[in-house]
């Protein structure tokens, strides 16, 4: 203990070096002893007297039951095995991943629900399988509605703003004789008809 003597007393070094030797003498005793009892009075005995022997004191046990003298070989560590990362069997992702993929993926589709809503039904509508009517391409002014009757319920909408949403000129859609209000909207109830688009 080169250590310990640059540290401590040396009076003090002296008694630790004492009981330790003591320590190690009363281990060998008490292993001889357990060595002398027969295996079912060895089960018997509480686990803190095996582990108070220590490693030594099994030793012992070890070399008084075989009667031989010889000191038994260090025990070897056993090696362990190291399994490479691509080697190792993944379990199930944690249920927090679950939920954030789940997420992400009503989101994105929501959102391409939306963007594609209008013109797949633009599209159907195009194919003649169903009328822009029936699959509800008038509910709003955009440049998807096309061959179908738009009704004002709201106000504050003029032939400029018709114009406007639809991106083509007035000659693209027609209604009744409707007398105009003062400020130039159109009144609510009236029908529009959006022709079909012959620029597409």
């Amino acid at each position: 203990m080169p250590v310990a003597r640059r540290t401590l007393p040396s009076g003090l070094v002296n008694r630790l070096n004492e009981n330790i030797a003591r320590g190690k003498a009363s281990r060998e005793i008490l292993g001889q002893k357990l060595a002398e009892m027969p295996p079912h009075e060895i089960a018997k005995l509480p686990r803190t007297v095996l582990t108070r022997i220590g490693p030594l004191g099994i030793a012992t046990m070890a070399r008084a039951a075989a009667g031989t003298d010889d000191a038994l070989p260090a025990p070897r560590p056993a090696p362990v095995r190291i399994q490479s990362r691509g080697n190792l069997t993944s379990g199930p992702p944690p249920i927090w991943l679950v939920c954030c993929t789940a997420s992400l993926l009503i989101i994105g589709l929501t959102v391409l629900a939306g963007m594609v809503d209008r013109p797949l039904r633009w599209g159907i509508a195009r194919s003649g399988y169903l009328s822009a009517d029936a699959l509800g391409v008038c509910n709003r002014l955009d440049r998807w509605t096309e061959d179908c009757d738009f009704v004002v319920t709201g106000r504050g909408l003029s032939l400029d703003d018709i114009e406007a949403d639809l991106g083509r000129d007035q000659n693209s859609f027609s209604m009744p004789p409707t007398m105009l209000r003062a400020d130039g909207l159109l009144p609510i109830g009236t029908i529009i008809h959006i022709n079909r688009s012959t620029e597409r």
